[in-house]
């Protein structure tokens, strides 16, 4: 849903991202239901638009790509989505603290200390 808002209309996307995830209570997160979600989309991008959407080609082959992706990041374990990819370079850090970050930014990617 969320794919076919932004293609649809790039501009909507931020407060479709926004809401999706926002809170309408003290909890942190208020899960939307699909109902809802296509709700939205159609508010935000309009009906019409929202149901070409869904069937843009883009839309599956960004998920494909996206499948694909994470497939080649599982180690034999099948752990290891990255946090952190930088081109064809892929970082998967236990970070504690933010020096950990920055040296693994500068060990593995290469980029400079600040």
């Amino acid at each position: 849903i969320s794919l076919a808002v932004f293609f649809a209309k790039p501009q909507a996307f931020a407060a479709f991202d926004n809401w999706i995830y926002a809170s309408d209570n003290d909890q942190p997160w208020n899960p939307r239901t699909l109902e809802e979600a296509k709700a939205k989309a159609a508010e935000l991008i309009g009906p019409d638009k929202y149901d070409a959407a869904r069937e843009d080609p883009r839309v599956e082959e960004y998920m494909q790509k996206s499948i694909e992706t994470y497939g080649l990041t599982v180690d034999n374990t099948g752990n290891s989505l990255p946090r952190l990819s930088h081109g064809s370079r892929w970082v998967s850090p236990e970070l504690n603290e933010a020096e950990d970050l920055i040296k693994i930014l500068n060990d593995s990617l290469g980029l400079p200390k600040p």
